[in-house]
């Protein structure tokens, strides 16, 4: 079950969801802000069948209560994904690795205190395949996430790190060393990364079959050669590609796109150029011809 906006909903009406629908095994509440801590205990020790709990605002949600949760249904829990909230604690994510041994996807989003002694745990999840810790609200390191990738580096398939802008080239240097599976990659905002290490991470990515979703957005470091070995290794395989803000990207670069001796863009559904000043008229035109599939693409609004 999904429900997309829970803001008019009351407490003793969510609680109901329990009740009339006992077989759920995912449950995703979006805008939850009036979800408290009775009220989700009596859902989750209720539905017996439940994998996936997807909670977007749990604002009133105290770290007990989470703890709480994470011991009635974590043995069976597979995919567990908070944002908006600034109760969750070192305990919390504790609780969450011990009492839930199969997690395969994690997302701690707009996290308010994320930090390194918060997220460490992590690095001893065996089956991790999604793991989401983008915008937190505290500091996240290089020295806690290496540990992360590399122990769940092989199974990873999907890993969002936005806005945590202390990260640099020695996380992606190990996202590329652990990562062979990876598909979708979203870095954006990590002003750290240099074009060099991007450019020889993704020459050297000979185990990895090519990503389908890609965001660099804001990524400001990487230049026309970073992109270039992007496109070389995953440009036949890429849906979805975000280089919002890399303003010195050339017309060289983004020629890849309408090669027609190449294979570039070929699956790409999605382009976000926004803010890449060498965009006019006539890459627009090429890329529409080039990328045939073509369904959403972002430009600079003076274009």
């Amino acid at each position: 079950m999904r429900l997309y906006d829970c803001s008019r909903i009351t407490t003793d009406k969510i609680e109901q969801i329990a009740y009339f629908t006992p077989n759920l095994s995912t449950l995703q509440l979006s805008y939850c802000g009036r979800l408290i801590d009775p009220t989700l205990a009596q859902i989750v020790s209720r539905l017996h069948s439940l994998q996936h709990l997807i909670l977007t605002g749990p604002f009133l949600i105290t770290t007990t209560a989470w703890k709480s949760t994470l011991e009635t249904i974590g043995h069976r829990l597979l995919t567990f994904e908070i944002s908006d909230t600034a109760r969750w604690d070192e305990g919390c994510t504790e609780a969450l690795v011990t009492q839930c041994p199969n997690l395969e996807t994690v997302a701690l989003k707009r996290i308010n205190g994320l930090s390194n002694e918060i997220i460490a745990p992590f690095s001893t999840l065996k089956h991790l395949k999604s793991l989401d810790l983008s915008d937190p609200q505290g500091t996240i390191t290089d020295d806690c996430v290496i540990p992360i990738l590399r122990n769940a580096g092989p199974k990873l398939e999907k890993l969002i790190l936005d806005s945590c802008v202390e990260l640099s080239d020695e996380t992606f240097s190990a996202i590329i060393a652990h990562c062979p599976n990876l598909h979708i990659l979203s870095l954006a905002g990590l002003e750290r990364l240099t074009n060099e290490c991007v450019t020889t991470g993704f020459e050297a990515w000979n185990q990895n079959a090519g990503l389908t979703s890609l965001s660099f957005c804001r990524c400001v470091g990487v230049k026309d050669a970073g992109v270039q070995a992007l496109l070389v290794h995953s440009g036949a395989s890429l849906e979805s590609l975000n280089l919002n803000s890399l303003d010195e990207l050339t017309q060289e670069t983004l020629s890849a796109f309408w090669d027609e001796e190449g294979n570039v863009g070929h699956e790409l559904v999605e382009l976000d150029l926004g803010f890449v000043r060498c965009i006019n008229d006539d890459v627009i035109r090429a890329l529409s011809m080039g990328c045939k599939d073509l369904k959403i693409l972002k430009v600079p609004p003076e274009v």
